[in-house]
C-alpha cells in the first residue's frame, strides 16, 4: 500500500511538474515568436523605405502619373506596416 501511494504520488507529482515546464517552454516560444514577427516587420519597413527612395530618385523632378500611383502605394503599404508595428508594441 505504501509502495502504490509513494507511486501514486510520483506520477501525480510526475505529470503536473511536466505540464509547468511545457507552459514555460510555451510561453518562451510565443516571446521569441512575438520578437521575430517584430524583426520581420522592421525588416519589412525598410525594404519598403528603400523602394520609395528609389522610385522618387528614379522619377525625379516630374514623375509621370504611373511613378505617383506607385509612390501612393508604396507610401500606404508603409502606413500600414508602421500601423502593425505599433500594434505589436503595445503587447
Amino acid at each position: 500500500m505504501i509502495i502504490g501511494a509513494c507511486y501514486g504520488a510520483f506520477t501525480y507529482l510526475g505529470k503536473y511538474a511536466l505540464c509547468e515546464d511545457v507552459k514555460k517552454v510555451e510561453q518562451k516560444v510565443d516571446k521569441t515568436m512575438e520578437i521575430m514577427e517584430y524583426k520581420f516587420k522592421a525588416i519589412q519597413l525598410e525594404t519598403i523605405e528603400d523602394r520609395i527612395y528609389r522610385a522618387r530618385e528614379r522619377a525625379g523632378k516630374n514623375p509621370t502619373q504611373t511613378d505617383k500611383d506607385r509612390m501612393n502605394e508604396l507610401e500606404r503599404d508603409r502606413e500600414k506596416v508602421e500601423r502593425e508595428m505599433k500594434v505589436m508594441e503595445k503587447k
